[in-house]
């Protein structure tokens, strides 16, 4: 099953660096949440909308339940973004992930 892409569910401006929570709910046909027990894969792609290009060599990151990302039994999706996923190279001596 393929979702459709999040573009945009920020507030306002992230700041450089920061490392943001996400919260999302999968659910099925019927508006069920989706726990993590009957997904196989969740992946997580982060693009500059307006160069498309990969932040962070994030494309395509398996985040079920390791790492960035967590699903819980009632299907709701929290995705921790990382330091290098808000950086920019002007910011010096930010590592990058």
């Amino acid at each position: 099953m393929t979702l459709p892409a999040i573009i945009d569910i920020s507030s306002g401006p992230i700041a450089a660096g920061s490392t943001p929570i996400y919260r999302a709910k999968i659910i099925d046909g019927f508006g069920h949440g989706i726990s993590a027990a009957l997904l196989d894969t969740l992946t997580l792609t982060i693009v500059d909308t307006k160069t498309e290009t990969i932040i962070n060599g994030c494309d395509q990151a398996d985040i079920l339940n390791t790492g960035r990302g967590t699903v819980d039994n009632d299907g709701t999706l929290t995705v921790q973004l990382l330091a290098g996923d808000t950086s920019m190279d002007e910011v010096p001596g930010l590592p990058r992930v």
